[in-house]
């Protein structure tokens, strides 16, 4: 989300992405809060390499000399969103305390942006 704000033309989407980033940031340090609750500082490596995305960088570059960035960045921070989603109600459905809380509000966080995000027209 923050390493692609500048590729962004919409208003509304850059207002968009922006709050998103906010969240994000917020849900990000809650989520390490909880993962101390585990004895954990960080997400374990080979869990971190798994969910590395290596295409959509080269896709956004291609979006962006064919001056349709919006749309592709639309389109996969959309699928991302769900993937996010998927494993967060999974991680949610196996934790219990500060863990749990900060997962519910990723969820929220993020059906909140994914809803913003499906009424943009570009």
């Amino acid at each position: 989300v923050t390493s692609n704000k500048e590729g962004i033309t919409n208003d509304t989407f850059k207002t968009i992405n922006s709050n998103a980033i906010s969240l994000l940031s917020s849900d990000s340090y809650a989520l390490q809060q909880g993962l101390k609750t585990f004895g954990l500082t960080t997400v374990p490596e080979d869990i971190a390499k798994g969910e590395v995305d290596s295409a959509s960088a080269k896709t956004l570059a291609n979006a962006k000399v064919q001056d349709n960035f919006d749309q592709v960045y639309l389109e996969l921070l959309r699928e991302k969103i769900a993937a996010t989603e998927s494993l967060a109600r999974t991680v949610q459905s196996n934790s219990s305390g500060t863990m749990k809380t900060a997962v519910q509000t990723l969820l929220t966080n993020l059906s909140a942006i994914d809803s913003q995000l499906a009424k943009l027209q570009l």
